[in-house]
């Protein structure tokens, strides 16, 4: 039959690739945070919901970059890979008494198994993952939730699961590799599978951005770091 289909309202993930050659001292940096930081160490907590996922400079207002400056580096690119997918695929803007920051930066390693429970970021309006240790098909990867408000009463009927379409799959797997900086809008929620994380040393870095000065064209505050002073 003849017909069309408008789609809207799409959301997106941007993927920027690290150098390779760059990337080494990246894995190098969370090797020794993983060696030397341990149970008891404030900058070491357990996933609440998966005991096999551990977070490093995971409290609030933590950074993991203020503690590393060997990944100055690192946050520089990632700040401009950010600052691009706010501004070129956003629209948002930034101007020059303006800029993006990391509001927190944070590790995450797992064993085996190990699942991150669906969640979103809140307090930031991008959020992103680079991954540090990732074999492709052992592990888990991200995925994309998408939840419809359910109105009462609530109609529902019997779909094709065994062949969804992007129109009624209600799950997306992004599948990154190794040296990949995902982006994206921080209200997305999203996580991953422990059945799909079939070995352990799965290791990202995942942090929050705002703009400094956050500013709708009427109203209007300024962000500040507790390591601003």
């Amino acid at each position: 039959m003849e017909h069309e289909v408008i789609e809207f309202f799409p959301q997106v993930v941007g993927v920027y690739r690290y150098p390779e050659d760059k990337h080494d001292a990246v894995k190098v940096t969370c090797q020794k945070i993983r060696d030397t930081i341990k149970r008891g160490d404030p900058n070491f907590n357990q996933n609440a919901h998966s005991g096999d996922l551990f977070h490093y400079y995971n409290e609030s207002n933590s950074n993991i970059y203020d503690f590393h400056p060997e990944l100055e580096e690192h946050r520089k690119w990632v700040l401009e890979c950010a600052s691009h997918f706010f501004t070129k695929v956003h629209n948002y803007v930034l101007n020059e008494d303006n800029e993006l920051i990391v509001t927190d930066a944070w590790m995450n390693y797992c064993l085996e198994r190990a699942e991150q429970p669906e969640h979103n970021h809140h307090n930031a309006l991008i959020s992103g993952t680079y991954y540090v240790n990732l074999e492709e098909w052992v592990h888990a990867p991200l995925q994309f939730m998408k939840r419809e408000p359910e109105c009462h009463p609530y109609i529902a009927h019997e779909k094709d699961w065994d062949s969804p379409n992007k129109y009624s799959r209600y799950v997306e797997d992004i599948r990154p590799k190794e040296r990949d900086l995902l982006l994206w809008k921080s209200h997305l929620i999203h996580g991953y599978n422990g059945n799909l994380n079939m070995w352990a040393d799965r290791t990202t870095i995942s942090m929050n951005f705002m703009p400094r000065i956050l500013d709708n064209g009427k109203y209007s505050f300024v962000i500040q770091n507790r390591n601003d002073g």
